[in-house]
Parts: C-alpha cells; structure tokens; sequence
C-alpha cells in the first residue's frame, strides 16, 4: 500500500556470482542453488514488482519482465555517486577507487 507502482531492475549475472562463491554441502550442487535461486527470485519479482526490468536477455525469464538493453552509464549518475555515500552500496561506502 506504500508504493503504487514498483518497478524491480534485474542485473543478469547473478547466478555467476553465486557460482563463484563456492558453496559446501547441499548448496555446492548447481541444480538445487540454481533451482532455489530462480524460485525465490521469481517469487519475490512476482510479489514485489509490478514491472521487472531485465538488462540484458541473459538469463531466467521473470513474472512481468520488460527487456531494457543498457549499454553503458551515463557520467551524471558518476556525478551524483561522487557527492553522497548515500547512494554507494554498503560495501563501498568510504572508498573512493570506485568512482575514479
């Protein structure tokens, strides 16, 4: 009820990130991580996205998804990242090799 329209944006790669991980146990097979993977991703797009963009059209199909080839970032979303940690992810909060 908060928002009237949310709008998910899906990087593709996801699921080679998992992989590079490297898992023990139950997760190390790549047929039960990826099937989870894809479950819980579908079902959180599903519940919480009324539009899912894609970037690219590698990887698993999506409730609602939308292809949005982007190819590139434009300097003044680098700009803004430069002015505020705020909108850096955790992990790169006080650094500044990121962005130069």
């Amino acid at each position: 009820d908060l928002y009237k329209h949310v709008v998910g944006v899906v990087h593709t790669n996801y699921q080679v990130y998992l992989e590079e991980l490297g898992y023990a146990g139950l997760m190390s097979s790549a047929t039960i991580r990826d099937s989870l993977f894809s479950t819980f991703t579908s079902m959180v797009c599903s519940a919480y996205c009324d539009v899912t963009i894609k970037l690219s059209s590698a990887g698993m199909s999506l409730p609602n998804e939308v292809l949005y080839n982007v190819h590139g970032v434009r300097q003044e979303f680098f700009d803004i990242a430069r002015r505020s940690n705020a909108v850096r992810p955790r992990w790169l909060r006080g650094t500044d090799t990121a962005f130069t």
